[in-house]
Parts: C-alpha cells; structure tokens; sequence
C-alpha cells in the first residue's frame, strides 16, 4: 500500500507527498529509520515549461534527487497554450 496525494495550488504550482509503508518495514535500520518509505516533491510550471523535483529515502545510505524538465509538443507549435 503507497498512499500519495497531489495537492495543486493552481495551474503553476503543484506539492506531492507519498508514503511506502513495505519500503518502511523492509529498509529501515531500527535504531536510525530515517525518512525511509517517505517521499515528496513540487513541481511548476514557467511559461511553457514544467520543472519539478522528487525525494525518495529508500535506506539510510540510499536516497533519491529527481528533477525534470518538461515541454508538450503542442507548446511548440505556434498559438500552443
């Protein structure tokens, strides 16, 4: 069970957060868990590109940056929204 929320504050902002509870149970260290089985982001849009960043713990010694650029094809095309 990974239970994840979206939470958008319009059309250009966006917060994400999401809990891996097996994640939790299986990788943690009892004595230092961390923020093992946590993961959240943002994301927003400028002009007609999206950016956003992730975080994922998936041990003490293991976690995850993830940034991504994105553009639609149609913004591309002249009169794209």
């Amino acid at each position: 069970l990974v239970p994840s929320a979206e939470i958008i504050f319009g059309p250009n902002f966006m917060l994400r957060l999401g809990y891996d509870f097996r994640r939790r149970q299986e990788l943690n260290l009892a004595a230092k868990p961390g923020l093992v089985g946590l993961s959240f982001g943002a994301g927003f849009k400028v002009s007609k590109v999206h950016i956003s960043y992730g975080f994922a713990q998936y041990h003490l010694a293991g976690i995850s940056n993830t940034f991504t650029l994105g553009l639609r094809f149609a913004d591309l095309k002249r009169g794209g929204a």
